[in-house]
């Protein structure tokens, strides 16, 4: 199963609120990391991180993700 990034987050709080709603809506996503000091003591919560979803659920979750920023805008 191929892997793709469906966004990037500035911090890890926000990428993984961003995958809780996708979860919620039955696509499996896995937060990852991403940056100059990916694996080492510097990763944390104020380090860039990035949504992986398999390819085939690639367009739903980002229509997911359209969606609920574009409401949030609207807000």
């Amino acid at each position: 199963m191929k892997l793709v990034a469906v966004g990037t987050f500035s911090d890890a709080i926000l990428a993984e609120m961003y995958a809780e709603l996708l979860r919620r809506q039955g696509v499996p996503v896995m937060v990852q990391p991403v940056g100059a000091h990916l694996g080492g003591w510097a990763v944390g919560v104020a380090s860039m991180h990035r949504l992986l979803v398999p390819e085939d659920y690639f367009d739903r979750a980002n229509r997911i993700l359209l969606e609920y920023l574009a409401g949030d805008e609207e807000s």
